[in-house]
C-alpha cells in the first residue's frame, strides 16, 4: 500500500495548495483516512494536510440514505490520526517527532471533544502503552459505560488489568477503581471476558 500511495500523495502535496478548502481536497483526505491503517506514510501526510482545510460541508455531520447520523469527514480523519499515532507509539523505530505530534493532536482533540468515545479509547490505549494503568482505567471507564456490551472495550480492559493482577486475581485497588469509575456497573471478571474475546479472534 505504501509503495502505491506515497508517490501519488507526494505529487498531490506539490500542487494541492490552491485546493485547500475545496471538496477535491476533502476527498483526497477521505481516501487517505480510509487506508491509514495500511499506509506507512499516513501520519506524515496528515501532519502536512492538517484538519482545518476540509470543505465546509465536510466539517459537519450528516444523515446518510438509511437515516443514520454520520460524523463529519473532518472528525473521522482526526480520529484516524489519533488511532495511528497510538498504534505506533510503542514502536521505537517510528519517527518520534511524528509520534509526539500525534500525541499532542490527541490531547488537543480530547480538549475540544472530551466525551468522544473513540478519543477516550485511544487515550486509554496510550496510557497503557506508557505503563499508566490507573489513568488507562479512568479513560476507559466512560467508554465502558457507553459500550458495555461490545467486545473491544472488555478486551482493552483485560489488557490493562494484566498489570494489576497475579494468577488471575484482580488487585483490590484496581477493582475498586473500576467499580467507582463505571458508576456502579457490576464487573464480575472482565479479564476472563476479554480473554475469551481474544480467543475468538475479536478485536
Amino acid at each position: 500500500m505504501s509503495i502505491q500511495m506515497s508517490p501519488y500523495m507526494r505529487e498531490f502535496s506539490q500542487m494541492a495548495s490552491p485546493l485547500r478548502g475545496d471538496s477535491a481536497f476533502s476527498q483526497i483526505l477521505r481516501l487517505a483516512g480510509k487506508v491509514s491503517g495500511d499506509w506507512q506514510d499516513f501520519l506524515s501526510f496528515a501532519r502536512w494536510a492538517g484538519v482545518d482545510d476540509f470543505a465546509s460541508e465536510d466539517m459537519a455531520p450528516f444523515t446518510n440514505d438509511q437515516g443514520k447520523k454520520v460524523d463529519s469527514l473532518q472528525k473521522r480523519f482526526a480520529r484516524a490520526i489519533c488511532r495511528e499515532a497510538v498504534a505506533k507509539a510503542p514502536d521505537p523505530q517510528w519517527d518520534r517527532g511524528l509520534i509526539d505530534w500525534g500525541r499532542d493532536f490527541l490531547k488537543q482533540s480530547l480538549q475540544d471533544d472530551p466525551n468522544d468515545q473513540w478519543l477516550n479509547y485511544y487515550q486509554s490505549k496510550l496510557h497503557l502503552a506508557d505503563g499508566e494503568v490507573d489513568l488507562a482505567i479512568q479513560r476507559l471507564a466512560p467508554v465502558l459505560r457507553m459500550q458495555f456490551r461490545t467486545a473491544w472495550t472488555w478486551a482493552l480492559l483485560g489488557d490493562i488489568l494484566e498489570g494489576t493482577r497475579r494468577e488471575r486475581v484482580l488487585s483490590d485497588r484496581a477493582m475498586e477503581r473500576i467499580q467507582t469509575d463505571i458508576d456502579g456497573t457490576k464487573v464480575s471478571n472482565p479479564s476472563s471476558d476479554s480473554r475469551s474475546v481474544r480467543q475468538k479472534g475479536t478485536n
